[in-house]
C-alpha cells in the first residue's frame, strides 16, 4: 500500500493494482491518453475500492468493474502539458486476494475505439498496438506469510505478455527447466 511493487502477497490484504504509461519513443514527449483492459482471476482476487487517478491524468477518466474478472476501458488522458520520458501511474484501484495461489494479470489494449484510443504528445493519430509493449504480471497470493515462496520465472510472463508470436525454441528451453 505504499507505493512499491510486490510479487507476494498475504491472503486477505489489500493492495493496489495500478495502471502505469511510460513512452518509449526516442524523442520522448510522453503519453497523452493510456487505457487498458485488465484481465485477473475473480477466484483470487476482489476489486475492493474504487479506481483513483493520479495527476496529470485527471481527465477522460474510465474504470469499468462491474463484471469480475476484468477491469474494463481502464485510463485517463492528462491536460496539455506534455509528460516527456518516465513512467507515470495514471490509476490505481484496490484489490484483496481472497485465494491463496500463483496469478497472472493480464493487460490488453482498452477495446472502445476511438474513445480509448492511446495518444501520444506530439502525435495525432493513435498509437499502432503493434508499438505498444503491454507486460503481464505475476502476484503470489501466500496462505501463510511465513510459508515457502514460489515464483513463475520472468521468462514465462514475457512470453505469455508478447505481442509477438513465440519462439518454440524457448519456450520449449523454458519448460524443459521444470
Amino acid at each position: 500500500l505504499n507505493g512499491n511493487q510486490i510479487t507476494t502477497i498475504e491472503l486477505g490484504a489489500t493492495f493496489y493494482l495500478s495502471l502505469v504509461t511510460e513512452d518509449l519513443r526516442e524523442n520522448r514527449k510522453g503519453v497523452f491518453a493510456a487505457y487498458a483492459d485488465v484481465v485477473y482471476p475473480d477466484s483470487h482476487l476482489t476489486v475492493a475500492g474504487v479506481a483513483s487517478y493520479l495527476s496529470p491524468y485527471v481527465n477522460g477518466r474510465s474504470s469499468n468493474t462491474a463484471l469480475a474478472g476484468i477491469v474494463d476501458d481502464w485510463g485517463a488522458f492528462a491536460g496539455l502539458t506534455e509528460t516527456g520520458g518516465g513512467s507515470y501511474i495514471v490509476s490505481s484501484i484496490p484489490m484483496t486476494a481472497k485465494s491463496p495461489g500463483e496469478i497472472i494479470l493480464s493487460t490488453s489494449p482498452a477495446n472502445n475505439s476511438p474513445g480509448r484510443d492511446i495518444l501520444l504528445f506530439g502525435s495525432e493519430e493513435p498509437v499502432d498496438l503493434s508499438a505498444i509493449e503491454f507486460r503481464a504480471s505475476q502476484l503470489s497470493i501466500l496462505d501463510d506469510a511465513e510459508g515457502e515462496d514460489w515464483s513463475i520465472d520472468d521468462s514465462l510472463v514475457r512470453i505469455l505478455s508478447s505481442d509477438n508470436p513465440p519462439d518454440l525454441r524457448s519456450i520449449d528451453d523454458f519448460y524443459g527447466n521444470y
